[in-house]
This record gives structure tokens, C-alpha cells and sequence, in this order.
């Protein structure tokens, strides 16, 4: 591994530890959220291994910021105010979620012919005045 390389494992090891501390956890709690050993659970925070894809969703499902980890920038929750969802909107993608792909590219058109009704409406009055 060259230097770079190190640097750049003990960064994403420090984000991670720096992660499990917000949220509560020690070594051997991550690991046993996260299906590995303490020890591993050290090596990663150490940054002597990376963790994989199913560790990583994990810690992720508990709470942790794979955004901060990876990049260490930190995506907080003013940033994301503007993306939030409506209880409403919430229920209407999970519904869509559990709809066929053929009702989903169904659900798609009609979504984007409203959006162009909805245009087209906002237009008018401006064209007639």
C-alpha cells in the first residue's frame, strides 16, 4: 500500500470511529451491529482493512453517515432540509415502491403529463393579460 493509500485508510478508519463514537458505540457493540468482531471492528478504525459493502449497510441502518465516512464532508440536516418529505409524499413512494414495473412506467406518464398541465395552466394566465 503506498502512503497515499495508508493515509487515505486511516482517514476513512477515523471518520468510522468518529461515527461509532456519535453514536454511542464501542468496538465491540459496531462489530456485533455490523456482523463482525471487535477485532475486525479495529482494524477498520485503524485503518489496517475497509470494510465491505454489507458492514458498510449496516452501520448505515444504524445510523451512521457513510457520507462523512467516505468523503469527510458532512451532509447535515439544514443542507437536506430542502429534500425532505412530506408524510404524504413518504407513503406515495413507498406505494410506489410495491406497484409492478408496468404500473410504475404508468404512474411516470401520468406524472409527467400533469407536470405539463400544471405548466401549461401557469402560463396561460401570463399569455392572456
Amino acid at each position: 500500500m503506498s502512503s497515499e493509500e495508508d493515509n487515505k485508510s486511516s482517514l476513512f478508519g477515523a471518520r468510522l470511529r468518529a461515527e461509532a463514537k456519535r453514536l454511542g458505540l464501542n468496538q465491540a457493540t459496531a462489530g456485533k451491529l455490523c456482523g463482525v468482531s471487535r477485532e475486525m471492528w479495529g482494524k477498520y478504525e485503524r485503518g489496517d482493512a475497509i470494510p465491505g459493502g454489507e458492514v458498510l449497510f449496516a452501520f448505515a441502518s444504524a445510523g451512521a453517515n457513510l457520507h462523512f465516512i467516505a468523503t469527510g464532508q458532512s451532509f447535515v440536516a439544514e443542507q437536506a432540509a430542502g429534500y425532505a418529505l412530506t408524510p404524504e409524499k413518504e407513503k406515495l413512494l413507498e406505494n410506489y415502491e410495491h406497484c409492478s414495473e408496468e404500473d410504475k412506467r404508468a404512474i411516470r406518464r401520468l406524472a409527467l403529463l400533469a407536470s405539463k398541465e400544471a405548466e401549461t395552466e401557469t402560463e396561460s394566465p401570463a399569455r392572456s393579460a
